[in-house]
C-alpha cells in the first residue's frame, strides 16, 4: 500500500499540531514497514524555507517591536523582562531541530520523488487547472508522474491536510484513474490506511 503525503505532513509531525498524532501514526506504519510512505521532495524541503521566511519576519520586526515595547514601558524597566527575544531564537532552533529529525525519519523509510523536467512541466499545467499554489502544482504532478508507474491494484492514498485545495472533482478524477483516492486530512488518512490493512 502506497501513502503519498506533503509538507503538512512534516510541520504536522514536527510542530505537534492538531493531527499530529495521526500523522505519527502513517509514519510509525512505514517504520514498521507496513505502508510505503511516500513524498515529492519539494515537500520535504518546502518546510524549511517557511523556517526561514519565519525567522527572517522576525529578525525584521524584531527592532521595531522592541521599539514598541520600549515606549510603553515605565522608565528603568528592563526590557528583556517584557520582551525576552532569546526565547524566540529558541523556540526557532528547537523548530529547525524537529524538522530536521522528521524529515530524516520520512526519508530513512520512506521514498521521495524526483523534481525532473516533466514533473515541471506538468505543473504548469495545473496551475492553469486550478492549482493556484506552485507548490501544491509541483506536488501534484510529482504525484500524477508517480502513479503512471505503479501497480494499478495496489492501494494508494494521497493525505493532505489542505485537503480542500486539491479537492477539485478533476484533479480527484485523475487521482481515480491510477487507483488512488484524496483524503483531506490524517485522521481521515490514517483510517483508511488502517481498514486497507484490515481487509
Amino acid at each position: 500500500m502506497i501513502v503519498y503525503v506533503e509538507s503538512n505532513f512534516v510541520l504536522e509531525i514536527a510542530r505537534v499540531q492538531e493531527q499530529a498524532k495521526d500523522a505519527e501514526g502513517l509514519l510509525l506504519l512505514a517504520e514498521e514497514g507496513r505502508v510505503n510512505l511516500v513524498l515529492p521532495s519539494i515537500a520535504a524541503t518546502e518546510p524549511f524555507s517557511t523556517w526561514g521566511y519565519r525567522r527572517t519576519d522576525f529578525q525584521r520586526a524584531r527592532p521595531q517591536l522592541e521599539g514598541v515595547v520600549r515606549s510603553l514601558l515605565p522608565a528603568g524597566v528592563d526590557l528583556t523582562i517584557v520582551l525576552d527575544a532569546d526565547y524566540v531564537e529558541r523556540v526557532l532552533a528547537d523548530t529547525l531541530d524537529r524538522l530536521t529529525h522528521t524529515v530524516l525519519r520520512i526519508l530513512r523509510v520512506g521514498a521521495a520523488l524526483p523534481l525532473d523536467f516533466e514533473v515541471f512541466r506538468r505543473s504548469t499545467e495545473y496551475r492553469r487547472l486550478g492549482l493556484s499554489k506552485p507548490q501544491d502544482a509541483l506536488v501534484f504532478a510529482s504525484i500524477i508522474h508517480d502513479l503512471a508507474s505503479r501497480d494499478a491494484t495496489e492501494p494508494k492514498c494521497f493525505v493532505s491536510k489542505d485537503g480542500k485545495d486539491f479537492d477539485q472533482e478533476d484533479l480527484k478524477q485523475q487521482l481515480q484513474e491510477f487507483g488512488c483516492v484524496l483524503k483531506p486530512n490524517f485522521v481521515a488518512g490514517l483510517q483508511w490506511v488502517r481498514a486497507q490493512l484490515q481487509e
